[in-house]
Parts: structure tokens; sequence; C-alpha cells
């Protein structure tokens, strides 16, 4: 996953889920009726949330963006879900923290500003506000069982 400044991130949040019948699926061709069994990995989303910044746009410093970014491709969705579960997110957010408490994030120009507020600031620290938003979700889903997280 490469991150870019012009970037938009979506993070889904995932549980796992077991159908109360059985599920049948087609193949690309529609020749073939696939069931799959009990033990068949299947996720459903249950909250998705795009970032609409760069959370990485208030960083000037290469090394501490290139850590942030190898912490957040842990959690790309081409990692199966038992590898993307919500420690993987915390520390993310662990790490964010240690940035900002460092003082090596901070404010950035709007890149995509909403039109609807012309008082609105012209600036946002978009690590604090992605870090304050996960830490929420991790709260929310903390006692969940099998929820994982993706970030694309």
């Amino acid at each position: 996953m490469a991150v870019e400044a012009s970037a938009r991130l979506r993070l889904s949040i995932w549980r796992d889920f077991a159908p109360s019948r059985r599920l049948g699926a087609w193949d690309g061709e529609g020749k073939h009726h696939q069931v799959p069994d009990p033990d068949f990995n299947l996720q459903e989303e249950v909250y998705s949330w795009q970032l609409r910044e760069d959370f990485l746009a208030g960083i000037s410093d290469g090394e501490v963006r290139r850590r942030l970014e190898d912490r957040i491709r842990l959690l790309d969705p081409s990692h199966p879900p038992s590898e993307r579960r919500l420690d993987v997110l915390e520390a993310f957010v662990s790490e964010a923290e240690d940035v900002l408490a460092s003082g090596a994030a901070g404010p950035s120009p709007i890149l995509n500003p909403s039109g609807d507020d012309e008082d609105a600031p012209g600036t946002i620290d978009s690590l604090l506000a992605l870090t304050l938003h996960l830490k929420w979700l991790s709260r929310c889903f903390a006692d969940r069982p099998g929820v994982s997280v993706s970030i694309r």
C-alpha cells in the first residue's frame, strides 16, 4: 500500500461472520456452484470511515513518516484478518501518540475543505485527528470477538 500526499484512507472494521444458513457462490463463469464449508473464513464490514486529509502532511521528518507508513501497512487488506486485529491498530496509535508528543507532527493546510463553513480554520493536525478517532474505535470494539481492521 503506497500512501501518497493526496491519498485518502478508508478504514474498515470487520467482524467474523458465521451465516445462519449455508451459502452458495458461483464461479466467474457461472458454471459451478460452490458452498463454503463451516470453517470458511467470512467477515462482514460493520464500520467504515474515510479520512479526507493526508495524515502524514504535518510531518517533515522522513524517518518518522516511514515508521508511521510501515505501521499502517500492517493493516492493509492483503494481510489475513488474524494479522489485522485491534492490537495492530493500537500499536499504530501508540506510535502516532509518541510522534505527537515529540512535536514531530503539526498542522498542515486542509487539502479538502468542505466549503460549508467559511469560518473553518485553514489547517488541521490530521495525525492528531486520525489518532483520536482510532483510539475511540479501539475502545468501542475492544470487547468484541473476531474483530479486524483494514486501512486502504
